[in-house]
């Protein structure tokens, strides 16, 4: 049975599911969709740990700080919130699988501080970078962030094309740094290539329209990224993973909730 709490930042809920969503940027106006998506979820027996009031500006809840004595009260109430969901989690599953999402939405429009890491053509194979034009429109839907990126674009590939592409797919995944050092290092996989697969597979099967691509925009490289935290203390522990969801904010709340639903559903396969 799952318990509820109201928090400084938002409210906590934990589940018996070895599941952990969370909401760093809630409290920004841009990001409410992922607030609402979290509040459908609470129809599944997952944990939530939400940040509803906190702006960003005020305190990153998605970063670890640098120096861990400059943390503020907000972050730190955050961090063990998260903290305390996924070690119940793990010591529930034992050496079973626990899985971190971290929920996040983008607005459509790409900033002059955007980049877009390279993807390979499918018609030649070439590598090749994607220009970046400020107020340009972000070409994807959702970027699922696990510490690298995938040279293989599944947005350009038809679905029966992609459903046979397991072994490109996983090929062609690199550490984000060695593409672009500058957005962090240090950080590492932070789930299984075939569990990254499914969860793109299973996107177009339920959701065609969607263009879905790993680590194109928001890779989650950085070691002091929340799912970077958690993934270096929980590693150990058994079969665990992080990963970071962005999806852009014009999708509809219940469209990524049944995406979500799907993956509580069958992510045991995928590990």
């Amino acid at each position: 049975m799952s318990t509820s709490e109201t928090t400084e930042y938002g409210y906590r809920r934990l589940g018996t599911m070895p599941f952990v969503f969370v909401v760093p940027h809630g409290g920004d106006p841009a990001e409410r969709g992922v607030v609402e998506v979290a509040d459908h979820l609470r129809r599944l027996d997952v944990s939530l740990i939400v940040n509803t009031g906190v702006r960003r500006r005020v305190a990153d809840l998605n970063r670890t700080p640098e120096d861990g004595s400059l943390a503020s009260p907000l972050w730190l109430g955050f961090f063990r919130d998260v903290l305390g969901a996924v070690t119940a989690a793990s010591d529930r599953t034992g050496e079973g699988p626990t899985l971190v999402l971290s929920l996040h939405n983008a607005m459509p429009q790409l900033t002059d501080k955007s980049f877009l890491f390279p993807r390979r053509d499918p018609r030649t194979g070439e590598i090749e970078r994607t220009p970046v034009a400020a107020g340009g429109l972000r070409p994807w839907d959702v970027d699922i962030g696990a510490g690298y990126s995938g040279l293989t674009s599944p947005a350009r590939m038809p679905t029966e094309e992609l459903e046979r592409s397991a072994e490109v797919f996983c090929n062609d995944l690199l550490p984000a740094e060695a593409l672009c050092p500058e957005r962090g290092m240090g950080g590492a996989l932070t789930c299984s290539c075939s569990m990254l697969f499914q969860m793109v597979l299973a996107s177009r099967r339920m959701m065609p329209g969607w263009r879905v691509e790993v680590g194109i925009n928001y890779p989650a490289q950085n070691p002091h990224n929340l799912v970077q935290a958690l993934y270096a203390r929980f590693k150990d522990r058994g079969r665990f993973s992080a990963v970071q969801l962005e999806f852009r904010e014009e999708l509809a709340v219940l469209d990524v909730a049944a995406y979500l639903e799907h993956l509580v559903l069958h992510a045991k396969e995928w590990d």
